[in-house]
């Protein structure tokens, strides 16, 4: 399970790589894909760059209507 989860991982820092040299950190998808970061990370023990990655990617205003659903808890 681990390396699946490994794979996860690196596929997703790639693509998350991608989204922000394209559409940048504030966009709605960039922060979904750190979020999923944020969730493999912690899924193989890595709390504390989980918890980093999500700091760095919460949005800055929650209530604006392209926040995705389920970020805007984040905090």
């Amino acid at each position: 399970m681990n390396s699946r989860l490994a794979l996860a991982r690196r596929l997703n820092e790639d693509t998350l790589a991608n989204y922000q040299r394209v559409l940048g950190d504030d966009h709605p998808t960039t922060v979904i894909l750190a979020t999923n970061l944020a969730a493999d990370l912690d899924a193989l023990g890595r709390h504390a760059e989980a918890s980093k990655l999500r700091q760095q990617f919460r949005p800055q205003d929650p209530s604006r209507p392209d926040t995705p659903i389920g970020v805007s808890g984040i905090s």
